[in-house]
């Protein structure tokens, strides 16, 4: 449980996209072992999204309710991205519902 406060004590700082991605992919990667959450069905969306290009890192968040699954992704991709993935997603026998928030800064 310490290497998730060191990650979020290094984002702090302020840290790349690349550098948060890798975070989220470690993030990921330590919840079934130090938290024991996770369910097969975002463990595989995980496992999809994270080697896709344009994304940075993935990470299921909200658990509860069957969970779901943030990734960090390339801004005008976000949609691309997520339509390629939840295709792919769909030949392992699971949906997915695509969600794409836009940040205006």
């Amino acid at each position: 449980m310490l290497t998730e406060n060191y990650r979020v004590l290094e984002a702090l700082q302020g840290i790349t996209p690349e550098r948060f991605g890798e975070f989220m992919n470690a993030s990921h990667a330590s919840l079934p072992d130090d938290y024991e959450v996770s369910v097969p069905a975002l463990d595989i969306l995980v496992e999809i999204l994270q080697p896709t290009p344009g994304v940075f890192g993935a990470r299921l968040t909200g658990a509860g309710f069957r969970g779901a699954c943030v990734a960090l992704v390339t801004s005008p991709q976000g949609r691309e991205i997520a339509t390629k993935v939840v295709e792919e997603y769909k030949y392992t026998g699971y949906k997915g519902k695509i969600v794409v928030p836009t940040i205006n800064l």
